[in-house]
Parts: C-alpha cells; structure tokens; sequence
C-alpha cells in the first residue's frame, strides 16, 4: 500500500510541468518517481542475485 500511493498521485504532477503554482511539485514528482523505479529495479535484481547464490550452494 505505501508503494501505491505515490505511483498513483505522482504522474498527474509530473505530466502538469510546470505550469504556473506546481514550480516546486515539478522536481519532486521527478526525484519521487525516479526513486521508486531506481528501488524497485534494485529490489528485484538484488532478490533474484541472492536466490541464485543460495540455490547454488544447496543443490
């Protein structure tokens, strides 16, 4: 749930620019989607370099 609040809210921000009051929403929609991509493809390349490490040395 914590992961879908942001995806969901951040898009419309970012796809806004920076129209006229959103000067400061602009960058940090960026920094903010930039964030869960970089994490979530760090996740997912950590979790499956450790299963292959730890399946090879058990079988």
């Amino acid at each position: 749930m914590p992961r879908r609040l942001p995806v969901l809210k951040a898009p419309p921000l970012l796809l806004a620019g920076q129209s006229t009051g959103r000067e400061l929403l602009y960058p940090v929609a960026t920094v903010v989607i930039g964030g869960l991509n970089s994490s979530g493809i760090a996740e997912f390349t950590l979790r499956l370099v450790l299963l292959w490490r730890w399946r090879r040395v058990e079988g």
